[in-house]
């Protein structure tokens, strides 16, 4: 039996993936020209933190039935600096909005997932997406956008 492309790295790498989209199609358009990707899970104190606005993936999860069906689900974190009255943080949080839910029909999208070789072999679906409430320090916001992901022929 073949060893399944279908492996944690690869989910992983779309994830990071779909958030340096985000990141690139910030920077681009001139919602913020400083937006850099930060692995949250690797955990540093928020004071200690860059003095530029972030974002990354966070907090995810991988589950698998047993069919070894997998359901994600995961946080993209946002952190912005000088940003008073959190324009810029809903700019970012729209661009985000934009990979999961598609923006003329009331549908979420699906993202393809590839292998070590850049080739596609799934799918996953968006099956929610959730901005939760703002925390905050005293130099930054921070905000998560909870998003879950199953397979996407079986997302429905």
């Amino acid at each position: 039996m073949a060893a399944s492309k279908f492996d944690l790295m690869a989910v992983y790498a779309t994830l990071v993936n779909k958030v340096q989209e985000v990141v690139q199609k910030c920077n681009e358009s001139g919602i913020t020209t400083d937006l850099s990707y930060m692995s949250w899970d690797a955990r540093q104190e928020v004071n200690e933190l860059p003095n530029q606005d972030l974002i990354g993936v966070a907090d995810w999860t991988f589950s698998e039935n047993e069919d070894h069906l997998p359901d994600i689900e995961f946080a993209i974190i946002v952190s912005v600096v000088r940003d008073a009255n959190l324009f810029r943080e809903v700019e970012i949080l729209n661009e985000i909005r934009k990979v999961c839910v598609h923006p003329l029909k009331p549908e979420y999208l699906v993202w393809t997932v590839t292998d070590a070789d850049n080739n596609p072999f799934s799918q996953l679906q968006v099956t929610s997406f959730d901005i939760l409430p703002a925390g905050e320090s005293e130099a930054r916001t921070v905000r998560q956008v909870g998003i879950s992901l199953k397979r996407a022929d079986y997302a429905r």
